[in-house]
């Protein structure tokens, strides 16, 4: 069986998460989703980032590491910009993390070893993320270390447009991504 971990954005864990959660159990999938702020939940991306400077980037990612189940022998990480950044670097150091689903945010670092199967999802226009080119020279490195990787860009503009509680949010998008993110989990489990 596949275990699913849901990893927050630098906002905290709010709504967009617990909806994550909602959707995926739904799905029949078992799902883990850690509060890697211990209660912090921010408004702006500018606030989220100095709490994510605050607590520091390697701290994040060792309660994000701890916070892996014991079991399964599987895992799949879905995680929102920071989120999808930590979640990539704990899949180069945990080998049965081998599915990855990145919304909004990616770590620029090549992983250390292969991820079968990537989906990175963003808007075309993302203030937070690189551009097209930039897009698929990351791709390209995570496919020259092994890993398949499909690229979902979707119209317009906003980064968590997943979240209903942000001016970005983008219902037709985000049910599209999670259309195309829990195929990907039902073929991977």
């Amino acid at each position: 069986m596949l275990g699913v971990v849901v990893l927050h954005s630098a906002l905290g864990k709010r709504a967009n998460e617990a909806d994550a959660v909602r959707r995926l159990q739904g799905a029949g999938l078992e799902v883990t989703a850690p509060d890697l702020y211990h209660g912090t939940v921010v408004d702006t991306y500018e606030q989220g980032v100095a709490v994510r400077d605050r607590i520091k980037r390697d701290v994040l990612l060792a309660r994000a590491a701890q916070a892996l189940p014991a079991a399964p022998d599987r895992l799949a990480i879905i995680g929102f910009s920071l989120g999808a950044a930590l979640g990539q670097e704990l899949a180069a150091t945990d080998a049965r993390v081998d599915t990855l689903v990145l919304i909004a945010g990616a770590s620029d670092d090549p992983p250390a070893a292969p991820q079968p199967s990537i989906q990175f999802h963003a808007k075309q226009t993302d203030d937070w993320i690189g551009s097209d080119a930039d897009i698929d020279n990351w791709a390209a490195t995570q496919r020259t270390a092994g890993a398949h990787v499909d690229i979902y860009r979707y119209r317009g503009a906003g980064h968590l447009f997943t979240d209903s509680t942000l001016d970005a949010y983008d219902a037709d998008a985000a049910d599209l991504l999670w259309r195309r993110a829990l195929a990907l989990l039902h073929r991977r489990s």
